[in-house]
């Protein structure tokens, strides 16, 4: 199985990452990211893109399943404009790129209380997420809500 990795870089990614790279039912692992990764493997392809402006359709979006780690934090993000960027838009896009290039499975690390119709902005970005990410046809789609995730984060 290929798996691109989204969010390799963050608490959640990176402690997913070396589990995928370890695993033998795993052949590659393609973590896409923002700036390098600092790490190498025989199992890993780690593109350093711009997320505004993905490629149409690269040779290492050819995968058969998206793990999503990819998130921040209100503070982290600096604005609401900024965290739905982050936490949606950027998810959105590469689901579509995986799922055009032939993916068949999704999983997404969300949150408890991750519902499109909330009060909440975080909550609500959350659930729209799910939501669109329903829309998008995948055989298999896995939507983790965990609540408060605790670890030492890394600041960028």
């Amino acid at each position: 199985m290929r798996v691109m990795l989204l969010g390799a870089t963050g608490l959640v990614g990176g402690l997913a990452l070396p589990m995928l790279l370890d695993d033998p039912l795993c052949r590659a692992v393609v973590a896409p990211t923002r700036r390098p990764l600092g790490l190498s493997h025989p199992k890993l392809h780690a593109p350093v893109l711009q997320f505004d402006g993905l490629p149409d359709a690269p040779d290492w979006a050819q995968v058969d399943a998206v793990i999503c780690a990819l998130g921040s934090t209100m503070a982290q993000a600096g604005s609401r404009e900024a965290f739905h960027r982050i936490d949606h838009d950027y998810p959105l896009a590469f689901a579509r790129l995986a799922r055009t290039q032939g993916a068949r499975a999704f999983v997404l690390n969300s949150a408890a209380g991750a519902n499109a119709g909330s009060a909440i902005f975080y909550n609500r970005v959350k659930g729209e997420l799910e939501r669109d990410l329903r829309a998008l046809g995948f055989a298999s789609l896995t939507l983790v809500r965990p609540g408060l995730i605790g670890g030492q984060r890394q600041q960028v």
